[in-house]
């Protein structure tokens, strides 16, 4: 059967019997992402611990900056996961992953057959904005966002299996464009706390979508995880596993 996309995968990850993905963060919404635009159902979390420290400026392009932090990501918990063999070992990482659609449920961690690592930065004038260090960090960066020049959103992505290989890595680039914002704006957004664990301190998700006056490019994406490159890989990765 020919299929382009993870809808095309029948239950495998949608049926809790059959297979799972981890995904290497804690974040919720990149889980949110693959449950309700990917139709992944069988997401589980577990943080890396991935210190994030190499050099964006090192590299030629931010993108690839981007993917090699998903794929140190990946590359980590796949290895915890899959090195696991002694039981007091497989008990301490089941301790750890977080069940994003059935938080009761225990999965085997035989049936985990993919590891997803992503990483998300933003752009301005060449200068790389992640995740806010404090408030004034935070704010100095929506302050940035005032000249109506083009910001721009990357999201690397890596796919490892259960053999420790990297089966996948791309990354994906969203343009957008902020409307005028106020001080009092500014504070009044700071003030909801949506800036915390966010890459250029601007969750799209939330209030931010309503100061956003153009955007090109893969919605999911400024979020955390962009959907349609994501559920093309899995399907072809997926394919390329069953051979």
């Amino acid at each position: 059967m020919e299929f382009y996309s993870a809808l095309g995968l029948g239950d495998e990850f949608t049926n809790v019997k059959k297979s799972w993905i981890v995904l290497a963060t804690e974040s919720r919404y990149r889980a949110k992402i693959l449950f309700e635009n990917v139709g992944i159902k069988n997401v589980l979390l577990m943080g890396s611990g991935f210190e994030e420290n190499l050099d964006p400026y090192s590299y030629k392009h931010f993108s690839d900056y981007c993917t090699d932090t998903a794929i140190n990501k990946a590359k980590i918990v796949a290895e915890t996961l899959f090195r696991a063999h002694d039981e007091q070992t497989k008990q301490q990482i089941e301790a750890r992953l977080v069940n994003y659609a059935y938080p009761n449920l225990k999965v085997d961690l035989n049936k985990i057959k993919l590891v997803i690592g992503a990483d998300t930065v933003v752009e301005s004038q060449s200068q790389i904005l992640e995740k806010p260090r404090d408030i004034n960090d935070a704010r100095r960066q929506l302050e940035s966002y005032q000249n109506g020049q083009e910001y721009f959103v990357y999201t690397g992505v890596a796919l490892f299996d259960r053999e420790l290989k990297c089966v996948s890595k791309f990354n994906c680039c969203t343009s957008l464009r902020f409307g005028k914002l106020s001080p009092e704006e500014i504070e009044t957004l700071l003030e909801k706390n949506e800036h915390i664990g966010t890459a250029g301190s601007c969750r799209i998700s939330g209030l931010a979508e309503g100061l956003i006056e153009e955007i090109k490019g893969s919605y999911t994406n400024v979020i955390g995880l962009p959907a349609f490159k994501t559920s093309r890989e899995i399907a072809r990765v997926w394919k390329g596993l069953q051979v």
